[in-house]
């Protein structure tokens, strides 16, 4: 069962940026040709690419009164920067269809 805008607000509340966190996230628009690419990593190491794991970076609320968090997901490769050990990711539960959220360490 998807996780309301309300429910992933109670999951972070309290939850600082650098803690690790598992989502799973199915999104609500169609990937761009370099979303595609960068999720190769996940097809790689043998996960669906719905998966996320990573550092919490920040919530916000949207112009539009949307709550969203981004991450530092290391399940993404990086085109911009290769070297890079993973890559940004914005979740909007209003948008997409935010599956599970959890804080998995400090």
């Amino acid at each position: 069962m998807a996780l309301s805008a309300s429910d992933m607000v109670q999951k972070l509340q309290g939850v600082q940026p650098g803690q690790t966190v598992f989502v799973s996230y199915l999104a609500g628009r169609e990937p761009t040709d370099r979303q595609v690419r960068e999720a190769q990593k996940a097809r790689r190491e043998g996960y669906p690419r719905r998966w996320y794991f990573g550092r919490l970076e920040r919530q916000w609320t949207t112009q539009k009164g949307e709550p969203v968090f981004c991450i530092f997901t290391h399940t993404r490769d990086n085109e911009t920067d290769p070297n890079a050990d993973g890559n940004y990711r914005t979740f909007n539960p209003s948008l997409g269809t935010l599956l599970e959220l959890e804080v998995i360490a400090a």
